[in-house]
């Protein structure tokens, strides 16, 4: 017995009754005909739904009005053949009260269905007197009649099928038949179904491929206007909301990435968030960016957050007026903007893949991470966290070597554990950062160690890598009497460095004023000469004794090399320094912004520093907590400006705050200030001593976080 004959047997025993041994029979025949279990299951339930209906005999015809809802569900084409000898229509409607289409309208994701259906007559429009735009559904995947042939193949379909019914002469508009208020909404229903099918844990690469690629295509083929706008309330068209409330924290986290995704694909195609914010929530689906905002409205305000983190300035946005009205595919001109490549394929479960192609940052760290860091959306999308080992590093580089995997990640975290070794690491990195996706554009990494051996073996990898770095921060870790500028002293090419480290825009240090100060001290004037590009430079110090007998060598012995410097920005933090050092510095320097922070004047006065400040070379300076010393006596440098100050003076007496920033016109004003003795406020002797470690410890760990290289010892 044949497939066919089996199909007629359960449609007659369904609606006759017939011996159950037939349809034993039957059912067995077309499930050896069948691809899986799940089709078998399709088509039992479908010949049972249909019996009735059909009366599959030699004489009977099927009824022309039978509807494409009740023989649809991926249905052998077999089955369609006989439904077709008996008379059926295919362009046949579904049923008024399930608002469903015609079966061309329902197969639009099976490619040999819909070559089957043109073959066989299937029309590409729907004529006018059975036409309803009134949106029924709430499933993005049922396709209601009110939606044009490539409006659901943009939602279901691959770009194939797009391409080759659009051939054919399927409409991207509608036409004289359909409400004139419409707008065509292709490219609206395509990136609402991409956001759909990227927030599922269950769909797959193949899924997800699609779906990205159909926007794509739309925008960069068919020249799309990422900033249409289809007139009137069409949010119950394009589909439900998913709440944040249905989804557990780590499913949650991926929906966000792959809404992100696709709106950085629209933002850098051109696409206006200020004129999407201009409509009304109810009009939420008005433009193609809107349909992100529809699918999750919480999740798309984190890529609001995000845009105006890159254009806090409104000036830098495009005016909403230059957004012209729907413009229709063909009709006007391509989008000019260049985007972001659009990554072809978005892995939903990234809990367990590394997507790097967008990598800015790689971080090395030994301290650990509170759970709330990861629970924010910024750093889920912005960080990666691995544990340092041998095996994590190779799984790494594993799944990066897979060129398909991509995603807008910008930092990797990477922990050092207590116990493991590091004999393998330093290959490893090395492989790590000669991978391809650090292209030149991307050379700004970010590395944190509390260990040499980890150390040394990132500056090998670097070396051998020949990776050439923007910027480099050497801090000290509290409790230690080494750190990352006495590793450079052990590491053994350290001249070799110089293509690695001319580049360098901006260097900050940190220096613990100890015995080893001098030593450190040369390695950094070794590692000045090497700098040659440097323009912003931070150097600050901080101290454990009481002893200044070193402290006056520690910024005059680097003055002359810091001079020699191009630089445009500079800030000093808990220096310890003469009059004469500190003219010289701001007389000669070519930076236009200064700023200073916790210095200690050993000898002189800060008249003469204020009057260089006052000068115009200077565009910009920020001054706090200067203090003079004599001997043991420290007095603090009030500002005669509207403030108040955070310390308790002696007398009580009303001083002004001990910090001023000035800039543009206003740094030429003179400064008013005058010296008060102080007394930290409330606090015990121990309580002073707490305050001046942290003090000195803030002087050391100053602005650790960043997206810049960076070492930490």
């Amino acid at each position: 017995m044949e497939a066919r004959d089996a199909i007629l047997l359960v449609g007659q025993w369904a609606s006759e009754d017939d011996d159950v041994s037939d349809m034993a029979t039957a059912l067995t025949l077309a499930k050896n005909r069948l691809d899986s279990d799940k089709n078998f299951e399709e088509i039992v339930s479908l010949s049972l739904r249909t019996g009735y209906e059909l009366q599959v005999n030699a004489s009977t015809a099927i009824s022309p009005g039978t509807s494409a809802e009740v023989i649809f569900s991926l249905p052998p084409i077999e089955l369609l053949d006989i439904l077709l000898d008996y008379g059926w229509d295919i362009n046949s409607m579904g049923l008024p009260q399930r608002n469903s289409g015609p079966l061309l309208w329902r197969i639009c994701h099976a490619p040999e269905l819909v070559q089957w259906c043109i073959e066989h007559g299937a029309r590409l429009t729907i004529p006018n007197e059975t036409t309803s735009r009134e949106p029924r559904s709430a499933d993005i995947f049922h396709t209601p009649r009110h939606l044009l042939l490539l409006e659901v193949v943009a939602r279901i379909g691959c770009v194939a099928t797009f391409k080759k019914l659009h051939s054919m002469g399927a409409p991207l508009t509608p036409g004289v038949d359909w409400p004139k208020h419409h707008a065509p909404m292709v490219l609206h229903t395509a990136v609402f179904a991409a956001a759909v099918v990227l927030s599922r844990v269950s769909s797959s690469s193949s899924e997800i491929k699609v779906r990205v690629e159909m926007v794509q295509y739309l925008v960069d083929n068919v020249n799309w206007d990422v900033n249409g706008v289809c007139g009137g309330n069409w949010s119950a068209v394009i589909g439900p909301q998913f709440h944040c409330s249905r989804w557990k924290s780590n499913q949650h986290d991926i929906k966000r990435l792959g809404i992100l995704v696709i709106a950085n694909f629209l933002i850098g195609k051109g696409a206006n968030i200020e004129f999407l914010l201009s409509f009304p929530d109810e009009e939420s689906c008005s433009t193609p960016l809107g349909c992100l905002r529809h699918a999750d409205p919480e999740s798309f305000q984190a890529v609001i957050d995000l845009w105006r983190a890159d254009y806090p300035d409104p000036m830098k946005v495009q005016s909403t007026e230059s957004v012209q009205p729907v413009q229709i595919p063909g009709n006007g001109t391509p989008n000019k903007a260049e985007p972001p490549t659009l990554p072809p394929e978005v892995i939903s479960m990234t809990g367990s893949f590394l997507e790097l192609v967008d990598l800015k940052n790689i971080r090395l760290t030994s301290r650990l991470f509170s759970n709330s860091v990861f629970d924010h959306f910024h750093n889920f999308i912005r960080r990666k966290h691995i544990t340092l080992t041998t095996s994590s590093l190779c799984d790494v580089i594993q799944k990066l070597q897979r060129s398909r995997l991509s995603c807008y990640v910008e930092e990797i975290v990477f922990s050092s554990p207590e116990v493991e070794g590091t004999d393998n690491i330093q290959g490893l990195l090395q492989n790590l950062l000669q991978m391809a996706w650090i292209s030149e554009n991307q050379r700004s990494l970010v590395v944190r160690s509390a260990r040499r051996s980890e150390f040394i073996a990132i500056f090998e990898a670097l070396y051998t890598s020949g990776l050439r770095l923007q910027s480099l921060r050497l801090y000290y870790d509290a409790g230690v009497d080494t750190g990352p500028v006495s590793y450079f002293g052990d590491f053994p090419r350290l001249m070799d460095l110089g293509p690695t480290l001319s580049s360098i825009r901006k260097l900050t240090w940190s220096l613990l004023i100890e015995d080893r100060a001098t030593e450190d001290l040369a390695i950094i004037k070794q590692l000045l000469s090497m700098m040659t590009s440097v323009e912003v430079l931070n150097p600050s110090w901080y101290r454990r004794s009481s002893s200044l007998n070193s402290e006056v060598q520690s910024f005059s012995s680097c003055l002359d090399p810091i001079l020699a410097m191009k630089l445009t920005e500079c800030t000093l933090t808990g220096l310890y320094i003469q009059e004469n050092s500190l003219r010289q510095f701001l007389a000669e320097t070519s930076a236009k912004r200064i700023t200073l922070d916790h210095i200690y004047m050993l000898s002189g006065t800060y008249e003469t520093v204020f009057t260089i400040l006052n000068n115009e070379k200077f565009d910009y300076f920020h001054l706090n907590c200067l203090q003079q010393c004599k001997g043991r006596e420290r007095k603090r440098v009030q500002f005669g400006v509207p403030g108040e100050c955070r310390v308790r003076i002696h007398h009580n007496r009303h001083v002004g705050p001990h910090e001023i920033t000035r800039e543009g016109k206003e740094a030429t004003r003179k400064l008013e200030y005058h010296l008060t003795a102080k007394k930290l406020r409330g606090l015990t002797r121990e309580g002073r001593q707490k305050y001046l470690d942290k003090m000195s410890r803030r002087c050391g760990f100053s602005e650790i976080w960043g997206s810049s290289y960076y070492l930490y010892g």
